[in-house]
């Protein structure tokens, strides 16, 4: 005859819920993934680059529209932008670029997780090798971008570009 309270108490049988429950848990999305790729819409009113410097003093401000895909690895703690499709809505036709993913070299820095919510990004800009940085806050579905680029320091009559941006994810 089958005894059920040995069964109930064995070790096999806490080793099998304790597998069955984790399994349940992580095919429920409770657990966090490794990694995942999310799309952030900018938000037009609330997202800009403020362009200052060269020899005519310039100082003007851009709005940004677009998008841009963020992969986020949380077992590397690392994360990349993915593909950024964003322009600067430029009056004066005066921007050397108008593409926010040229301008920051977004594709091409390395991000890294500081906490849950904040990741730090930092490379080099390609057509003047100027320190790029920006730093991205998540808060729910929306994040804030902050950053800069900073020119090598013997250089003249270079721009330095500020990113003040808000994205809600799509």
């Amino acid at each position: 005859m089958l005894d059920v309270k040995k069964i109930s108490n064995s070790k096999f049988t806490t080793g099998f819920l304790a597998a069955f429950l984790l399994f349940s848990l992580s095919s429920c999305s409770i657990l966090p993934t490794s990694s995942h790729v999310s799309t952030y819409e900018f938000i037009t009113d609330q997202s800009k680059v403020l362009e200052t410097g060269g020899f005519a003093g310039v100082h003007q401000t851009y709005p940004i529209k677009g998008n841009f895909k963020l992969y986020v690895n949380n077992k590397t703690n690392t994360a990349s932008f993915e593909h950024v499709d964003a322009t600067l809505m430029e009056p004066t036709g005066f921007l050397t670029t108008p593409n926010l993913e040229k301008l920051f070299n977004m594709n091409k820095l390395e991000g890294t997780m500081s906490n849950s919510s904040t990741i730090v990004f930092s490379g080099k800009s390609p057509e003047d090798n100027s320190d790029v940085s920006i730093t991205l806050t998540m808060t729910d579905d929306t994040v804030t971008l902050k950053g800069q680029t900073t020119p090598p320091p013997s250089t003249a009559d270079l721009f330095v570009f500020n990113l003040d941006a808000v994205a809600k994810k799509k």
